[in-house]
C-alpha cells in the first residue's frame, strides 16, 4: 500500500465527489459500515451544529459518525458524517481517507 498523501480538505472533497463514492452507496456499488465511533452529541455540541435556514441548533439524539466505505471487501473511503433520529444525514459526508486510482490520500488537519 502507497504512504498516504496528506491534502487539504478541499482536494480531498474534490476527489471524493469527481469519484462519486455516495452516490455509488446509493446504488449499491458500495457498502456502507459505522464504525464504533458512533456518539450522541451533547447539548453544547448541538448547539454549534445550528441549522443554516432556521438558526435552531440540532435537536436530540444526533450522531457523530465515522463511515468506511468499502469495494469488494476493502476500504475506499472513510467519511465523518452527523446521523439524525430520523436517519437522514446532516449536510454531506466529509471524507477523511480516500483510496483512489493507486493513491491513499488522507486530510491535512489544521495546526
Amino acid at each position: 500500500m502507497p504512504e498516504p498523501e496528506y491534502v487539504p480538505g478541499t482536494i480531498i472533497r474534490q476527489v471524493f465527489n469527481e469519484g462519486q463514492f455516495a452516490d455509488r452507496v446509493r446504488r449499491g456499488e458500495l457498502r456502507a459500515r459505522v464504525f464504533d465511533y458512533n456518539n450522541h452529541l451533547g447539548r453544547r455540541a448541538r448547539q454549534k451544529l445550528r441549522d443554516r435556514r432556521t438558526g435552531r441548533a440540532e435537536r436530540k439524539c444526533i450522531r457523530s459518525q465515522m463511515v468506511g466505505f468499502y469495494e469488494a471487501g476493502k476500504l475506499v473511503a472513510l467519511v465523518h458524517q452527523y446521523r439524525r433520529r430520523d436517519g437522514s444525514i446532516r449536510g454531506r459526508p466529509d471524507p477523511k481517507w480516500i483510496a483512489h486510482k493507486g493513491r491513499i490520500l488522507k486530510v491535512r488537519q489544521a495546526p
